[in-house]
């Protein structure tokens, strides 16, 4: 039985199956994927890929995660490896979803990642009168300050996070 996308994210989230969250997220993200000025299409070069992927979880095999990828559509051209839009389209809220639902201890408390992110923009919001929240959405915002813009963002992995333009980023995996 093939589970819903949404239900196998949160299966390999409570699974803890870093590289397969890591790597549809990085093939699902536009901003990772799209030639710059396009709207869609291009795919992010397969062996660095699976190699970058398999790091996250001891024992993974880059044959059984591109097995994992391919069960979703994914699909290989050449070198390079990308998602139907459709599955990249459906993988986005579930993939942001379930990395702001990770839970920390803080202060003997616990707490989802996504109310740590949210808190942090509303105390810069509320009460730094220097700093304005520019765009705030789900598990991520940015942040002004005079001229200077920096982003935070809930990810999964930082693979290929070069590719992210603009302001300055701050990646929490």
């Amino acid at each position: 039985m093939t589970l819903p996308l949404a239900a196998r994210i949160a299966a390999w989230a409570a699974e803890g199956q870093l590289d397969a969250l890591a790597a549809l997220e990085a093939l699902a993200d536009l901003r990772l994927v799209a030639p710059r000025g396009a709207d869609a299409g291009g795919g992010l070069p397969a062996g660095r890929l699976l190699a970058e992927a398999t790091t996250f979880v001891p024992g993974s095999s880059a044959r059984s995660l591109a097995d994992e990828l391919a069960a979703l559509g994914a699909v290989r051209e050449g070198e390079l490896l990308s998602l139907p839009p459709a599955v990249a389209a459906e993988a986005r809220p579930a993939l942001a979803a379930a990395a702001a639902a990770r839970t920390v201890t803080w202060s003997r408390e616990p707490l989802t990642q996504g109310e740590i992110l949210a808190g942090f923009a509303a105390h810069c919001r509320d009460e730094l009168d220097d700093v304005a929240v520019l765009e705030e959405e789900a598990g991520r915002f940015v942040l002004g300050w005079r001229d200077e813009r920096t982003r935070a963002e809930l990810r999964w992995g930082a693979l290929f996070a070069e590719r992210l333009d603009g302001a300055p980023w701050l990646l929490l995996a």
